[in-house]
């Protein structure tokens, strides 16, 4: 059996805003160019993309204020799935409240950025946290 080293290329954006939605994929897109990426809305429409057969995505980038099921509900929600529970979770708020990233960490996230309001820095924050999942998620050759 061949075994070929993954490369995280599916991701999805758990995002209701559609200007952070659409700077998040120009920055996605420039610092990795071969990712493919889905937007669920709001924390409903991530678990039904989660849900469908054939899909999974590697990474997970969520924002924490949205309708219906907010960002923390979805969280907890994976974390508690054993489907789930081992997609990493990037929390992508405008949020930089230390007691809210330590919640978010207790809860499951990965990691936790705060939305940058510059172009090159979103693909700065980005690249950084690929290289940072990529080398703690290698696969054996």
């Amino acid at each position: 059996m061949v075994h070929h080293r993954r490369l995280f290329n599916n991701i999805m954006l758990v995002e209701d805003d559609e200007d952070d939605q659409q700077f998040f994929l120009e920055a996605l897109k420039a610092v990795r160019e071969n990712a493919s990426c889905r937007i669920a809305n709001n924390g409903e429409e991530a678990l039904h993309l989660l849900r469908q057969a054939g899909w999974r995505p590697d990474f997970i980038f969520l924002d924490l204020n949205m309708p219906r099921i907010n960002g923390k509900q979805f969280l907890e929600g994976i974390k508690g799935n054993e489907l789930w529970s081992n997609i990493p979770v990037i929390v992508y708020s405008t949020s930089s409240f230390e007691e809210e990233k330590r919640a978010c960490v207790q809860a499951g996230a990965t990691g936790f950025i705060v939305k940058p309001f510059s172009f090159a820095a979103l693909c700065e924050t980005l690249s950084t946290v690929f290289n940072s999942l990529l080398a703690s998620h290698q696969e054996p050759h």
